[in-house]
Formats: C-alpha cells, sequence, structure tokens
C-alpha cells in the first residue's frame, strides 16, 4: 500500500511543508548564483513565513542581505 495514502492530513500537511520550504530554499540559492537577488529575497521571505525559526532560511537571508 501506498504510503502517503496512508498517512493523516495533519502528517500530510506537515510533509508537503516541509518540501516547500526546501524548494523555496534551494530556488532562493539558484537566484543567488544568477544574481536575482530580488527573487531569491521572495522566495527566502516565504521561506521564513513558511518555518521562521528555519536557521538555512536565516543564513540565507542574512546573505542575501549583504548581496543587495
Amino acid at each position: 500500500t501506498d504510503k502517503f495514502a496512508q498517512m493523516d492530513t495533519r502528517e500530510k500537511d506537515a510533509r508537503a511543508k516541509s518540501m516547500l520550504l526546501s524548494a523555496k530554499k534551494e530556488r532562493a540559492k539558484k537566484y543567488i548564483e544568477k544574481g536575482f537577488y530580488n527573487e531569491a529575497s521572495r522566495d527566502i521571505q516565504e521561506a521564513l513565513q513558511l518555518e521562521p525559526n528555519d536557521a538555512e532560511a536565516k543564513a540565507i537571508h542574512a546573505k542575501i542581505k549583504t548581496l543587495q
């Protein structure tokens, strides 16, 4: 059977949030590499809204601030 189908809604929501957070951070890093700091800032702000205490997101945010 499908493990995802067996999860309750709370578990699915937590997993989806985690995946979205990771995707936002990865995309922000790619934007930084290309010099697209406004786009990176937008994505990392969205990541921080999802998880305000995420250490990696905070570090990326600080890096963007120094580059802008």
